[in-house]
């Protein structure tokens, strides 16, 4: 078994609340999700989705 790095991160509260009961509906946890976006980046070299690059509002 590899060796586990925990990783905190602050979110807003209201996002969080509505990734999760996204999450929930297909049956994984918060920490899978993220364990498949980090997985991706490292396979691809690369941020999964586009990022558009103009300044949020």
């Amino acid at each position: 078994m590899s060796e586990k790095k925990q990783v905190r991160v602050q979110i807003d509260k209201e996002l969080a609340d509505k990734t999760e009961k996204v999450l929930n509906t297909v049956g994984i946890s918060t920490t899978t999700a993220v364990n498949i976006f980090y997985r991706k980046v490292a396979s691809t070299g690369k941020i999964p989705f586009d990022i558009d690059s103009k300044k949020r509002k």
